[in-house]
This record gives C-alpha cells, sequence and structure tokens, in this order.
C-alpha cells in the first residue's frame, strides 16, 4: 500500500510539477528571438548613423530613415520588456503553483502513509497470541526437581 502511495505521489509531481516546467524551453526561445530582433534594430539604426555621417546626397531622407529605425528599436524594446514582465510573472506564478502542488502532494502521501500506518497498529492491538499465554503459564508453574546441596552451583560459596 505505501508503495501504491509512493508512485501516485511520483506520478502526481510528474504531472503536476514538472510539466510545467517543460514549456520554458519554448518560452525562452520566444524571449531569444525578441531580443534578436532589438539587437537587429539597434544594428541598423546604428549603421543608419554611421552612412549619415559620411553625408549622403539627401540629408531628409536619411533623417526619415534615421527616425524610422529609431521607431523600429522604441518598439522592439517595448516589445522586449512586456515579453520579459510576462515572463518573469508567469515563473513567479509557476513556482508558486509548483511549491504548493509539491507541498499538497507531500501531505497527502504522508497522511495516506500515517492511515496505513494507524490502520496496521490498530490490527497489532487486536492480535492475541493464546498458544504463547498458555505457554507462560507453564513456565510459572514449572518447579525444578531439588538438588543435593553437595551438587549445587553455589557449593563452592556456601562452604566457605
Amino acid at each position: 500500500e505505501k508503495e501504491n502511495a509512493r508512485e501516485e505521489l511520483i506520478a502526481r509531481v510528474d504531472v503536476m510539477c514538472l510539466n510545467p516546467l517543460k514549456m520554458y524551453g519554448t518560452l525562452c526561445q520566444k524571449l531569444k528571438e525578441e531580443v534578436r530582433m532589438r539587437d537587429t534594430a539597434v544594428a541598423k539604426e546604428q549603421q543608419l548613423e554611421k552612412d549619415s555621417l559620411k553625408e549622403s546626397p539627401s540629408p531628409k531622407r536619411n533623417q526619415s530613415k534615421m527616425a524610422g529605425a529609431a521607431q523600429e528599436v522604441a518598439h522592439c524594446t517595448t516589445n522586449l520588456i512586456d515579453a520579459t514582465e510576462r515572463f518573469e510573472m508567469k515563473k513567479r506564478d509557476d513556482i508558486k503553483s509548483i511549491l504548493s502542488e509539491l507541498l499538497w502532494s507531500e501531505i497527502k502521501y504522508h497522511s495516506k502513509v500515517l492511515e496505513i500506518l494507524s490502520e496496521h497498529h490498530q490490527k497489532l492491538g487486536e492480535v492475541t497470541f493464546p498458544g504463547e499465554v498458555h505457554l507462560a503459564d507453564k513456565l510459572r508453574s514449572y518447579q525444578p526437581p531439588a538438588q543435593s546441596p553437595a551438587r549445587s552451583f553455589l557449593s563452592p560459596f556456601s562452604a566457605q
């Protein structure tokens, strides 16, 4: 019974605690993609700034490109911050629910084991050993044969 309770605990922990952790690989990949997008936008903006320093023939066109690149960097940065905040909130909520579920599973397991132990303790209290009671009565009523004083194991001490 105890082994069944332990197997039940392990299965519950796998489903309720380990499975939610498996999706973090995908979540981390999405965050990495957000970082790459932002890095690309920043690199593009920096390249446009370098190009504008070389004095291209149309400064207004460069300014509009730089404004677009700056807006893209701001947009990517905002998306990255939002994604990071969502990730952190989900992580905190998942850790809280996983630890709560783990504790609940342990409590459930130990209560089941306590129930089993209490049941066996009660059964042990109900057990009688009638044959051994008769043996104890026989041992109490047993009278060893009388020994002569010369053969007594105390005789060497009593002679002194």
